[in-house]
């Protein structure tokens, strides 16, 4: 019989495959760019986007005045996340604004023109300048099976050590995309890379103050996703959507693979610190193990 192979073989091959930035652009279509935090950490003083404005063919730029104190509060599993960042950056690529222009080219330009002047704060950077100031989420898992002491003690041999992990970018070959179209009053269609429709559609209509059955959210495929787009991608589709319910027209934004990689974060590194017990014949009776994970600063998945 005929070899089994993926059902979209023949068209990503031949490149008929079509992704979200294939969707032709509705008539009026802006185009969006983001204002990323350049700071770890830092006070937020001011914004100036008056450069930007000026250029021709800027259309808007949206920050957290834009957004109701509440509707800017997002987060995968709490909402300890914003939107926009509004008084403080707590990562470099924290989105600060959406830039909204007539092309790609005006509004990746007109973004590198806002002027954001910042007060430093102390960074925790690694999982050992955590662990020195004890800085944590507050959510703590615990794996206990049997009386470890006990195992320890009655083992011939005992270690301790450390093992670390480094953390990988997901780097699908597709980078984040969204295409926002308005209906009809309040509705919104969402075209966008994401593993999570049903996240976008909640996340996306709670940025914009609208009920989530006004939002329909659709997803062909995508190119590559691996986990890097089951909530971070909401942040960018949340953006472009908040642009086009603001400005009753389409808007659609298809970020650098730098930008991408700066925005959305990645796997995240480990550190585990252990004491292992094993008998002489290579068996191991008990293991007390920290693992620590670099989760960044937000509590996501």
């Amino acid at each position: 019989g005929q070899p089994l192979s993926h059902r979209s073989a023949i068209p990503q091959v031949t490149g008929e495959a079509k992704y979200t930035d294939d969707i032709p652009s509705p008539p009026g279509t802006l185009y969006a760019a983001f204002v990323l935090s350049k700071e770890a950490h830092a006070k937020i003083l001011s914004i100036d986007s008056s450069k930007a404005m000026a250029l021709d063919g800027v259309v808007k730029f949206l920050t957290s005045k834009d957004l109701s104190t509440d509707a800017n509060k997002l987060g995968a599993i709490l909402h300890d996340e914003q939107l926009f960042r509004s008084t403080e950056v707590t990562s470099a690529g924290q989105p600060l604004g959406l830039i909204v222009a007539t092309t790609d080219a005006i509004a990746q330009r007109a973004a590198k023109l806002v002027d954001v002047k910042y007060e430093p704060l102390p960074t925790v950077i690694s999982i050992d300048d955590a662990i020195a100031v004890q800085s944590f989420h507050k959510v703590h898992h615990v794996i206990s099976d049997g009386d470890v002491e006990q195992g320890l003690k009655d083992s011939d041999i005992v270690l301790e050590g450390e093992m670390r992990v480094g953390g990988q970018e997901h780097f699908y070959l597709e980078c984040n995309a969204a295409l926002v179209i308005p209906g009809e009053g309040d509705e919104l269609f969402i075209y966008c890379s994401t593993q999570n429709p049903t996240k976008t559609q909640n996340f996306a209509a709670h940025a914009c103050g609208i009920q989530a059955s006004k939002v329909v959210c659709k997803m062909k495929r995508m190119g590559g996703g691996f986990g890097g787009k089951e909530t971070r991608s909401v942040f960018i589709s949340s953006s472009v959507a908040l642009a086009a319910y603001k400005l009753n027209k389409p808007v659609r934004i298809n970020i650098d693979r730098d930008i991408d990689m700066w925005i959305t974060g990645g796997r995240h590194p480990f550190i585990g610190r252990y004491k292992v017990g094993a008998m002489k014949t290579g068996k191991i009776n008990a293991i007390d193990l920290k693992l620590y994970n670099n989760g960044g600063y937000s509590l996501d998945l």
